[in-house]
C-alpha cells in the first residue's frame, strides 16, 4: 500500500480525499476574517470573504471601503496577493477611508461634481434634482444637473463639493 507524506511529516493513505487534506492545511495557523458588514460570516480565505460580500451584501471590499491586510504588510481590496510568492498569506480586514463623497443611493464614492452627477444618471437613472439634492461646490455654486456641472467646471477650478438636500419650500 502506498503512502504520501503531508507537510507535517505524517503519513496519509492514498485513498484519503485530497479536499479534506487541503481544508485542514489552509486552516492551520491562519487568522479567521469576520465579515465587516454582518459579523456572522468567518473564513480564512480572501476569495470566500469576497464571494460572501458579493452574494450576501451585493458589494465588494473596494466599494464598502475595506481592504485585506497581509501579515507581510501588503494591502489589497481583491485577492491578487494570493497569487504572489508571499509565504505568510495570513490576512485581516481593515477599514480604509475612501476619498470623495459617498453616493446617497449606494456605497460608491465620487471625487468630482461631474462624476457624482454622471454616476447618478448611469447607475441610478436619476438626477440630483429628481433625488431631492443639489451639489454644492466649494465656491458656493449650487448645481443640480450634469450640464450645469460641466459648465461650472469650465469656470471654476475648485474640486471639493458636498451633497445638500434641497429646501422643501
Amino acid at each position: 500500500e502506498e503512502h504520501e507524506e503531508t507537510e507535517k511529516g505524517e503519513e496519509k493513505e492514498e485513498n484519503e480525499p485530497v479536499a479534506k487534506k487541503r481544508k485542514t492545511q489552509k486552516k492551520e495557523g491562519k487568522r479567521e476574517m469576520e465579515c465587516p458588514k454582518c459579523k456572522n460570516y468567518r473564513s480564512t480565505s480572501v476569495h470566500a470573504v469576497m464571494f460572501h460580500l458579493r452574494t450576501a451584501h451585493r458589494t465588494t471590499a473596494f466599494v464598502a471601503g475595506f481592504k485585506f491586510l497581509c501579515d507581510c504588510g501588503y494591502k489589497s481590496a481583491c485577492a491578487e496577493h494570493n497569487n504572489s510568492e508571499c509565504k505568510l498569506l495570513n490576512f485581516k480586514i481593515i477599514r480604509e477611508e475612501r476619498a470623495g463623497v459617498k453616493c446617497i443611493m449606494c456605497e460608491s464614492h465620487l471625487s468630482t461634481i461631474g462624476s457624482y452627477s454622471g454616476h447618478l444618471a448611469r447607475m441610478h437613472d436619476t438626477t440630483p434634482t429628481k433625488s431631492g439634492i443639489h451639489l454644492q461646490c466649494a465656491c458656493s455654486a449650487r448645481l443640480a444637473s450634469i450640464s450645469a456641472s460641466k459648465a461650472h467646471k469650465k469656470i471654476c477650478d475648485k474640486r471639493q463639493f458636498t451633497v445638500q438636500k434641497n429646501d422643501e419650500d
